[in-house]
């Protein structure tokens, strides 16, 4: 065989594994990037008219996160005078309804508390959470107690679990938020 012809095939080899090659990494990458997705959000939605345990106290709240979603919340009015607010995001499985105990427990050491969910889950508007989203929700949650109820930035502590601390990060770098 001549050896222009055995480059040729050689260079046709090679074509093939580049190509093969970003075809695999191509489906690897977004193959990841859905696990990474699944893994992160795992909410729980409230069918209509199912029954839930509220806190004792609990207002419903109703906000609209700048993505133009409906965020569902609990306002618990503090026991006695409040020393502060504490506005909860909780983690990434669940909802509002795994942490009522919380609400219960701060307003009895006298704490305001707002627990919300984020899009997609609780009672939330359904979509697909997203850090975007994430982020809109929790600002919707601090516009609500500082808007709504006149509480002053200095005044709220931001609480999250386990995904809720992006949430309560993302604020960290406004100087009137604890």
């Amino acid at each position: 065989m001549p050896v222009q012809a055995r480059s040729r095939k050689g260079f046709v080899w090679l074509k093939v594994l580049v190509i093969l090659f970003g075809v695999l990494f191509v489906g690897v990458f977004f193959g990841l990037r859905s696990i990474e997705h699944t893994m992160t959000f795992r909410p729980t939605k409230v069918a209509p008219g199912e029954s839930w345990k509220r806190p004792a106290g609990c207002e419903e709240v109703w906000m609209t996160a700048s993505t133009g979603k409906r965020v569902h919340g609990c306002f618990v009015k503090a026991q006695g005078n409040p020393a502060g607010a504490f506005l909860y995001a909780h983690g990434n499985a669940g909802d509002l309804r795994n942490v009522y105990w919380l609400a219960e427990r701060l307003a009895a050491a006298s704490y305001d508390v707002l627990l919300f969910d984020y899009e997609g889950y609780g009672r939330s508007d359904d979509g697909l959470p997203d850090e975007t989203g994430l982020f809109a929700d929790g600002e919707a949650a601090y516009d609500y107690l500082t808007r709504t109820r006149k509480i002053p930035g200095e005044k709220i502590v931001l609480y999250g679990q386990s995904l809720g601390t992006t949430v309560a990060d993302a604020f960290t770098s406004t100087p009137t938020i604890s």
